[in-house]
């Protein structure tokens, strides 16, 4: 059956039609659309169409995708009348057809509701599009087809040979809608447009928008390409520079050479100098421009500012000490005396570690916890214990604390990452021994 065979049928008021309400897309007249079919009583719709003569029915879109069961109000009042050209049925019982838009239809009464809905529907007038105009209309949507497809680079010669050479605004109007459209609200209403010319004039406004964006997006990818390139040209001309000094026997004055040298001078244990060294390889190979390159050079200037090596030596004395203490202290007998004691068995434990031969020569022992309201001495009573030692001293407030990274320190990784307050602390002391205060 011809498509006038079938607009003429449609004029007949006894023919109705079985209606499939599709979600989150509209099929056009003059255009093909593959769908997957699952819902019961749109399979029923689809087998019923395919037992007609002409295999057609109705399609009219959802207001609403989140609704299985939709009613007539639930429906746009314009739809499509397609004809299914082939069906598969799936190990599922689902089908997967594909439809063929014929004309657009307006929806005059809703028949049955089960097994499937009925409908009835005639062919509203469009108005004809020829003449100057018309051409001036087909000629600049091509224009702008061509400039987008050469942006988007999505279609095939075969489907821009197969758009270009529509030369009627409806026919054009319909395809480009089915083809570059991606908002449903935006294809039912070009659907409902039924002006071929004012259907037209929509497409190439959306068409517009999407070329200025794929325009700044193409900008934007050249100039993040262009600064790659260059990125990656200064880090091969340095190379070809050093590689020249190093042949013509220059001495080259380098950060990284900076840095080695400052790693000589300091007596790092083996596994961190081992470490420090890959760092300094990274910071080298890194381009200026890299936004790691200043978490390298921070994470390498912590690490060789850190004591690892220096220490206080302990010139622990039980009368000293008491005298120190009293000197710093009025009262407080039996804190001084815990103090002492525990100074005491400290310096016994370290000693019976030296005569064992064992190789931890701090040892492990209790930690002293001063507990009392702000001003009655905890801070000065930490001093005095270092005083008497002959150690420094470091005192880190953990109130308003809320992150233990605040503690621990940060992972490299992070924005504007910073060690610890123990390791700020020991930085600042510049022994690896002091005295903690938390």
């Amino acid at each position: 059956m011809s498509e006038h065979e079938r607009q003429e049928a449609i004029e007949d008021t006894n023919q109705t039609y079985p209606l499939v309400a599709l979600k989150n897309i509209v099929a056009f007249p003059h255009n093909r659309h593959a769908l997957p079919i699952a819902r019961e009583k749109t399979v029923r719709a689809i087998e019923e169409a395919m037992m007609r003569p002409d295999r057609t029915l109705v399609t009219i879109t959802q207001r609403s995708a989140d609704i299985d069961d939709p009613e007539p109000k639930d429906l746009y009042p314009i739809g499509t009348l397609v004809e299914v050209t082939t069906m598969h049925r799936q190990q599922d019982g689902s089908l997967q057809v594909l439809l063929r838009g014929i004309a657009r239809v307006q929806i005059e009464e809703y028949l049955d509701t089960e097994p499937f809905i009925r409908v009835k529907v005639s062919i509203p007038e469009e108005p004809q599009a020829r003449g100057p105009q018309a051409d001036a209309f087909v000629r600049h949507a091509t224009n702008l087809f061509e400039r987008y497809a050469q942006l988007n680079r999505r279609f095939s010669v075969e489907d821009i040979n197969s758009i270009i050479v529509l030369k009627t605004p409806a026919r054009l109007s319909d395809t480009l809608a089915a083809h570059l459209v991606s908002e449903m609200e935006q294809q039912q209403d070009l659907l409902q447009t039924l002006d071929p010319m004012e259907r037209l004039e929509k497409i190439c406004v959306i068409m517009g928008n999407e070329i200025e964006i794929l325009e700044l997006e193409t900008t934007i990818r050249s100039r993040v390409r262009s600064q790659v390139d260059r990125t990656q040209k200064e880090f091969y001309l340095r190379e070809q520079l050093r590689a020249i000094q190093e042949e013509l026997g220059m001495e080259t004055s380098s950060e990284a050479d900076e840095l080695r040298a400052k790693l000589n001078e300091k007596k790092l244990p083996n596994e961190v100098a081992v470490k420090v060294r890959k760092e300094i390889d990274r910071l080298e190979r890194t381009p200026p421009q890299s936004a790691e390159l200043g978490v390298i050079r921070s994470y390498i200037d912590w690490v060789l500012a850190l004591p690892w090596t220096e220490r206080s030596n302990d010139t622990f004395d039980i009368e000293a000490t008491r005298r120190i203490l009293d000197e710093d202290h009025y009262g407080l007998e039996g804190i001084k005396e815990r103090i002492i004691e525990f100074l005491a068995v400290r310096q016994l434990r370290q000693q019976h570690i030296a005569r064992s031969g064992s190789s931890n020569r701090e040892g492990h022992g209790p930690i002293l916890c001063f507990i009392g309201p702000p001003g009655v001495g905890k801070t000065s009573l930490g001093q005095s214990i270092a005083r008497s030692l002959g150690r420094q001293f470091a005192r880190i407030s953990l109130g308003g604390v809320h992150d233990e990274a605040e503690i621990r320190g940060h992972r490299r990784t992070y924005v504007g990452a910073l060690p610890g307050r123990i390791i700020q602390s020991m930085k600042t002391v510049g022994v690896r021994n002091p005295v903690f205060l938390l």
